[in-house]
């Protein structure tokens, strides 16, 4: 963005009052999305963290008891299912942030067409509205990408833990 396009620079425009009602209402729609992806970006960093304690305190003891008392049952498609909701789970929580950065650079290109629409620069205006409409596509693409990136992980995790205990049930009854 060049000095001459940037509304934040221009004292005209930067300095113009803006329209209170029209701000807030986008501030917390915003904020509401913001919110909602940080708790998607949470739930799934914390999902990655439910298999690093799987793996570590009941896979590796499931596979030893396994060995001694039953070789020929393998759990290997339960690793593939296990690695699958791991790489599901980091893209819901990339997906999220990507939301996060275009949503809030989205806002910023409302507030600059709207500090133009309010200095009378209607041209200004719409480009940076068109801006914000591009930005936007792509906010709704990544958060359709992460709901559904984070349901999935956690079809797999639950497919994961019924396969587990299925195998933990099984070995119990031996």
């Amino acid at each position: 963005m060049t000095e001459q396009n940037n509304p934040q620079l221009d004292p005209e425009t930067a300095y113009a009052k803006l329209d209170e009602d029209n701000v807030n209402a986008e501030m917390m729609l915003l904020d509401k999305y913001q919110s909602f992806s940080a708790e998607i970006i949470r739930l799934s960093l914390l999902g990655i963290a439910v298999f690093g304690f799987l793996y570590k305190e009941v896979l590796a003891e499931l596979i030893k008891v396994m060995e001694k008392k039953k070789p020929e049952l393998s759990l290997d498609y339960v690793k593939y299912y296990a690695i699958c909701s791991i790489v599901l789970f980091g893209l819901a929580t990339i997906l999220a942030l990507i939301y996060r950065y275009l949503s809030t650079d989205s806002m910023r290109f409302y507030l600059d067409g709207l500090r133009y629409h309010k200095s009378n620069c209607p041209e200004k205006s719409r480009e940076k509205l068109n801006k914000r409409k591009r930005k936007l596509t792509f906010c709704v693409t990544s958060k359709i990408g992460f709901a559904v990136s984070f349901g999935g992980a956690v079809v797999t995790l639950s497919i994961v833990l019924i396969m587990l205990l299925d195998k933990l049930w099984g070995i119990m009854n031996l």
